[in-house]
């Protein structure tokens, strides 16, 4: 086998483990995966000599890759359509961390207690 099927395989796999995250929602593995499917990528011009119909198959999975992509970022944007706005004034970053607040007897928002340090009780 030489360089170029080498190569052709090596990015055929990666492929494979791409379309695989996709599916599974892993973002950890999508991105160790993309520096090195750019840098196999790089190469394709040298693969112009590899099996044609190794070729073709490679381009209908990064096709299909590619509308798995696609789905991904939809579903993304739906999330994000869905998340409620951050509060008014909350500043970037509300959410974690963000204050949080109560409202008493008559509807009025007040600050919620902050809670001391636990202590913690030995019974016999």
């Amino acid at each position: 086998m030489d360089r170029a099927e080498q190569s052709l395989r090596r990015l055929d796999g990666r492929m494979a483990d791409l379309r695989a995250a996709l599916l599974g929602g892993d973002l950890a593995t999508l991105e160790a995966l993309a520096p090195e499917i750019e840098r196999l990528a790089d190469g394709l011009p040298a693969l112009a000599q590899a099996d044609p119909g190794a070729l073709v198959r490679l381009g209908e999975a990064a096709r299909h890759n590619a509308r798995l992509l696609a789905a991904a970022r939809e579903g993304f944007a739906a999330v994000r359509a869905r998340l409620p706005a951050p509060a008014a004034g909350a500043g970037a970053g509300a959410g974690a961390g963000a204050a949080l607040s109560t409202y008493d007897a008559a509807g009025r928002r007040a600050p919620a207690a902050a809670a001391g340090p636990l202590a913690l009780e030995r019974r016999a």
